[in-house]
């Protein structure tokens, strides 16, 4: 540089992988350091008290209730890949992180029967194909997209079931989705509807908001079960 002026320059490539080696001790160190100290504060942040360990279709089911009820949806679309871990008997943060580590957003549709019906009839059709295939991106933190769960409706036999009976074709409901499935390019049926995005809880905190009223610390979460049966 000469007055301000550019009147020369020259490039040089450095090796990723030596300059990486280079960094290494004193950077995974800090990074060890700030990571460790990160789950000491979550694991302090106490969330509900479960009784017990979950099992993993337990834990999807507990996840499938919270957004529904945090988003004031009636009906939600998930797959169990979102679902690193069970939960229980004590839940914090730092468990919630682990097992809900994806940085998603929610999406809510407005859709009546027969659009629900043609989201499911695409969803389910390439839920095989999806099942082991390895997800990266869009938020997603897990290994594998896993199966299609639902919650509060049942997708069976090509029928669509709500409240123990069959969805009429007109009928509408509101359904909500991680924004992934939007985003992304598995699905065009739902790319093709109007959504609403919705901030500012991200799913792990749906999850962690639903069981800080549902189950506050020194409540069980079986004893809420038991009790609304």
């Amino acid at each position: 540089m000469e007055n301000g002026q550019l009147i020369g320059c020259q490039i040089e490539a450095i090796p990723t992988k030596s300059y990486i080696l280079d960094l290494d001790k004193e950077d995974e160190a800090f990074i060890k350091a700030m990571r460790e100290e990160g789950h000491r504060r979550l694991a302090q942040k106490k969330v509900a008290n479960l009784g017990r360990e979950l099992d993993f279709d337990e834990t999807c089911q507990l996840v499938l209730q919270a957004v529904c009820q945090e988003t004031h949806s009636q009906l939600t679309l998930l797959n169990t890949g979102l679902i690193m871990k069970t939960l229980g008997p004590q839940v914090t943060m730092a468990d919630l992180q682990e097992a809900l580590p994806h940085q998603m957003r929610m999406a809510r549709l407005v859709v009546t029967g027969q659009e629900l019906k043609e989201i499911c009839q695409e969803v389910f059709t390439k839920a095989e194909l999806l099942k082991n295939q390895a997800i990266k991106g869009m938020g997603f933190r897990g290994k594998t997209f896993g199966e299609v769960i639902t919650g509060n409706f049942a997708y069976k036999n090509g029928n669509l079931l709500y409240n123990r009976r069959v969805v009429d074709s007109n009928e509408k409901f509101s359904l909500v989705l991680v924004d992934q499935y939007y985003f992304a390019s598995y699905f065009p049926t739902i790319k093709e509807k109007e959504v609403t995005l919705l901030f500012p809880d991200l799913l792990r905190g749906l999850v962690a908001k639903y069981l800080g009223k549902m189950v506050p610390i020194g409540i069980r979460y079986r004893d809420i079960i038991t009790a609304s049966e």
